[in-house]
């Protein structure tokens, strides 16, 4: 059936019928391992997986590192020293020392460290502090002279 417009057009008055459209089939790939670490997980369930203690942010354009200490949540720098007041407080060049990161203009508190990675090994171990390193004696050791009495009698 057609109907008759104003300007005396015929259109008809059912639409045309639309073809049914095909169902889209996504395929999701298949690991061979999913079902095992899926079992592994139902008789093992994992509650927390463990955080390192330290992150170490990437290297800054000065070459210091950021370091996170989630243990204390302080931050600290590990770097090697660049200006004059920091040789002068006693820094070495070629050495790492470790800081606060809010102690910005702090005098020398670290150990010297021959590379990055043990100034970080030592900031984990909690041995990077010149209050924790072995003092030196500046004076002499006295020195004990015996006699020289035979073996058998006592003074």
């Amino acid at each position: 059936m057609t109907t008759m417009t104003a300007n005396g057009l015929s259109t008809p008055s059912v639409p045309a019928p639309v073809p049914p459209r095909k169902a889209r089939v996504v395929r999701v790939p298949v690991y061979p391992n999913s079902r095992q670490a899926l079992a592994m997980l139902t008789l093992m369930p994992v509650f927390a997986t463990p955080v390192p203690r330290l992150h170490v942010e990437p290297k800054a354009p000065d070459g210091r590192l950021m370091v996170y200490d989630r243990a204390s949540r302080e931050y600290f720098v590990v770097y090697t020293p660049r200006f004059r007041t920091q040789f002068r407080e006693g820094h070495r060049a070629g050495q790492w020392y470790v800081r606060l990161a809010s102690d910005f203009a702090a005098p020398l508190c670290s150990l010297g460290f021959a590379t990055a990675v043990a100034a970080i090994e030592a900031l984990k171990a909690g041995r990077w502090r010149l209050l924790n390193a072995p003092r030196r004696r500046t004076a002499e050791r006295l020195r004990v002279i015996w006699s020289a009495a035979s073996p058998g009698t006592d003074c």
